[in-house]
């Protein structure tokens, strides 16, 4: 008999979509908290899917991205800086970030009003 492991997603922060120097989208991911529940440390490597109002980061063995370290605090973090991130999620936009092992995903949030 074989069993799976389900790991529930946590929301680890909210964050707002920002502009990059070029005008496109910036998802600027820094810190323990959101790389260290994710398993995720700095140096792992990543894959990113975008879909409308959700990116996602996950670890992947031949991930053509790394997470990378901020020299003067040591936090891991991730810069995600392309027309693809205005296009899903939208400048100005805030998302939820929550994380599962080995992956860590920007939701845009719903508005409780129109």
């Amino acid at each position: 008999m074989t069993t799976t492991a389900t790991t529930i997603a946590t929301q680890v922060a909210t964050l707002t979509i920002g502009e990059g120097r070029n005008g496109s989208g910036k998802l600027w991911l820094d810190g323990h908290h959101i790389f260290e529940p994710a398993n995720m440390p700095a140096g792992t490597p990543y894959d990113v899917t975008y879909a409308a109002g959700v990116v996602t980061l996950t670890a992947s063995v031949d991930g053509k991205k790394r997470v990378h370290h901020h020299a003067a605090s040591s936090n891991p973090v991730c810069d995600l800086t392309n027309r693809k991130i205005e296009s899903c999620l939208g400048v100005g936009t805030r998302v939820i970030v929550t994380v599962a092992d080995g992956i860590i995903t920007a939701t845009a949030q719903q508005r409780a009003w129109s």
